[in-house]
């Protein structure tokens, strides 16, 4: 509407808006678990930051079959982290992480396709090494992401296993008695 206030001038009513829309996806690093031997639970970490703050976080993975979505939470600063839940042996995963801001468009950003495998670990190879009176040691070959071997002991064939011992590598030596059958078991465990 143009109105006047006197002869000769005339006023317009305008409005306008000073500032700007957000049009900037959030910053998003996010690195790739290599694969694992562990059937834990995996926490995966992600650093993320926008300048008009986050809304949400969420991490997706899939083992093949659906799509499930974590919220992952805000740590120290940029960092934030969700716990994976541990798969079993043989399993494909994919997962990815999707930020969205605070701002009124909603700005996304997704993550490219991290993949991870679980994979077994490797039976050892057992031999007897050195064999005195009363005593054998028994020693095998690192195993590929072991931490950690089981020793087992079973007292005649149709004894059940005991623990032993749990040690970093071998060797390991076995007290033994003469006419006496010892079966040995070794498991490599993975923390």
């Amino acid at each position: 509407t143009i109105t006047t206030d006197e002869p000769g001038s005339y006023q317009i009513p305008v409005s306008f808006f000073v500032g700007s829309t957000d049009h900037t996806p959030p910053s998003l690093f996010v690195p790739c678990l290599d694969d694992t031997y562990s059937t834990d639970n995996i926490t995966v970490t992600a650093q993320v930051s926008d300048a008009s703050g986050l809304a949400s976080v969420t991490l997706r993975y899939n083992t093949g079959g659906p799509d499930t979505d974590l919220p992952m939470v805000q740590g120290v600063g940029d960092n934030w982290s969700a716990s994976l839940p541990g798969q079993p042996v043989g399993s494909s995963v994919n997962y990815v992480v999707i930020a969205t801001d605070a701002s009124a468009n909603a700005n996304q950003t997704t993550s490219t396709v991290c993949p991870y495998s679980v994979l077994p670990l490797n039976v050892p190879n057992l031999s007897i090494t050195s064999v005195t009176p009363g005593f054998v040691l028994l020693e095998w070959p690192a195993v590929a992401g072991a931490a950690s071997y089981n020793v087992y002991v079973a007292n005649g064939l149709g004894g059940g296993y005991t623990l032993l011992q749990n040690v970093v590598s071998g060797p390991v030596g076995v007290a033994v008695s003469p006419d006496q059958v010892r079966l040995l078991h070794v498991t490599a465990v993975s923390y």
